[in-house]
């Protein structure tokens, strides 16, 4: 595990000193992101939660939500939808998020 002097926290697998492949990075204030990681940047599929108990889980490309995911409100209401370059371009219904 590799931590920061602000307290943030990574423990995962590295390559050539970067944050490569599966891992678990976690910040002071109780945000994680639990997922796939290329060139130090959140890539391919994890989830991140926020410490109110929001939640995304789904696809993420150079560091930002990106394709389909789910995202859970504070409250527990799920809602699909489909994120581009970290913002949300649409809720999907479950046939679609599905497909």
């Amino acid at each position: 595990m590799y931590e920061w002097a602000d307290g943030r926290q990574y423990d995962g697998e590295w390559m050539n000193n970067k944050m490569h492949g599966k891992g678990r990075f976690t910040w002071k204030d109780g945000r994680e992101y639990n997922g796939e990681y290329k060139d130090d940047k959140k890539e391919g599929f994890g989830t991140f939660t926020w410490p109110d108990g929001r939640k995304y889980v789904g696809h993420w490309r150079q560091g930002k939500q990106h394709g389909k995911g789910t995202y859970t409100t504070s409250k527990g209401e799920e809602k699909h939808g489909e994120w581009q370059d970290g913002k949300r371009v649409r809720w999907l219904d479950k046939n679609e998020f599905d497909a």
